[in-house]
């Protein structure tokens, strides 16, 4: 986890800077297919130099 979504998780969970994976809520998974898999929602959180790379990954969904 990056310092983007780290700040983001701490801040759904509630926290004031704690690391999210202390928290019941957070999991943490095998990789990035594992958390598309799992979510309902998903927040890419990546620097804008990073953007293109990010959102050309090839993740798959079988929700609609």
């Amino acid at each position: 986890m990056g310092e983007i979504g780290r700040a983001i998780a701490v801040g759904l969970c509630g926290g004031a800077g704690e690391v999210p994976e202390r928290y019941d809520a957070v999991q943490v998974c095998a990789g990035n297919q594992a958390v598309v898999d799992r979510s309902e929602v998903l927040i890419i959180a990546v620097r804008p130099a990073d953007r293109y790379e990010a959102l050309a990954c090839g993740w798959t969904t079988t929700r609609s």
